[in-house]
């Protein structure tokens, strides 16, 4: 005996310019603009030289944001979304103006809801720094700096066709699965430990 189950594999464009994912050689995310858009923050000190000490001013200046979701559930209820105490990822660049990056993750339980990308970047008049929110749920999401909301993003589902198109940011690719019934047992046994 065989069960059909639905693996949902969610995706965010963190890049600032187009491109195209391919499947098998079939092309199947192509969003039609980028998935982030760096705002300046303002009123802060710059970026240090010392790669350790700008680390611990990423943490800083995420720990001044705060995010909230409404479900689609509830859509007039409003829902904090926690910050994790350390950036999901860190990265360098090849590309000479950015000195310094992390993504940041505001999460419902431990899934990031909220994406906030921090930047260190070179300029003209000296190294400041920038951010850029990006989704990865389907509802509406809020971002504040302080007291301020910079970010307010309205729900996309659903309806569920709305995630399902791959020319946006972000994308709900359903993935189709045939498995014995047993396996899936043994599987859903294990996430539940």
């Amino acid at each position: 005996m065989t069960s059909k189950r639905i693996f949902d594999a969610e995706f965010q464009s963190l890049s600032d310019e187009k491109f195209t994912m391919h499947r098998d050689g079939v092309p199947k995310w192509s969003p039609a603009k980028p998935g982030v858009e760096f705002r300046p923050i303002a009123d802060i000190r710059p970026p240090t030289n010392s790669a350790t000490t700008r680390l611990g001013q990423m943490n800083r200046i995420a720990r001044q944001f705060r995010a909230e979701f409404s479900p689609h559930t509830a859509p007039d209820e409003i829902s904090r979304l926690r910050l994790l105490s350390k950036p999901l990822y860190r990265y360098e660049s090849t590309n000479e103006q950015i000195l310094d990056g992390a993504v940041y993750g505001f999460v419902d339980s431990t899934d990031p809801e909220l994406l906030l990308v921090i930047e260190a970047r070179r300029t003209d008049a000296g190294s400041t720094w920038v951010y850029s929110p990006a989704r990865s749920r389907h509802d509406r999401l809020r971002l504040y700096y302080g007291d301020k909301l910079v970010w307010d993003v309205p729900r996309l589902a659903p309806p569920w066709s709305n995630i399902r198109n791959p020319d946006r940011p972000y994308f709900n690719l359903q993935l189709a699965r045939l498995l014995p019934s047993d396996q899936w047992q043994r599987i859903e046994e294990a996430i539940d430990r």
